[in-house]
């Protein structure tokens, strides 16, 4: 298992979700509002919409194939955990873990990395124009590096 790295630490420092001196309800906030905006660029791109998602049947397979995706990006983009992901999408960490093993696993296919590095790149772009700061206390500005 290959695990790739393109510029989630600028994405993490962005999304502020390594700032931890927030309370942990702001910063779930924050974490949830960045997953949506991950959950809208994924759905988008793979032809879903974002209310299917968050439904809490398991769906049919390229709605379940799209929220694995996105519940992955939210974990290794913005380093958010598990557990705060599956909060996120009203899932268990356990169906997180899954989701990333089985994302991950997907990457071994050529194309499927490269839409995967496609979509990362455009997440990526949106999270910092955007300048969602997880877990930043009100009138915490963002210094940038």
């Amino acid at each position: 298992m290959t695990i790739r790295h393109t510029r989630s630490q600028t994405v993490q420092e962005a999304s502020g979700l390594r700032y931890t001196g927030a309370t942990s309800r702001g910063r779930d906030r924050q974490v949830r509002r960045a997953c949506r905006k991950v959950g809208r660029h994924v759905a988008a791109a793979r032809g879903v919409t974002f209310a299917e998602l968050l439904m809490p049947s398991r769906s049919r397979a390229p709605v379940a194939a799209a929220r694995q995706v996105a519940m992955y990006l939210c974990h290794t983009l913005l380093g958010a955990t598990m557990t705060e992901v599956g909060r996120a999408f009203g899932r268990d960490r356990k169906t997180v873990s899954h989701a990333c093993a089985a994302v991950e696993d997907l990457r071994d296919d050529r194309a499927t990395d490269e839409e995967l590095l496609a979509l990362e790149r455009v997440i990526d772009d949106a999270l910092i124009a955007a300048r969602i700061h997880p877990g930043k206390p009100r009138g915490a500005r963002h210094v940038s590096h």
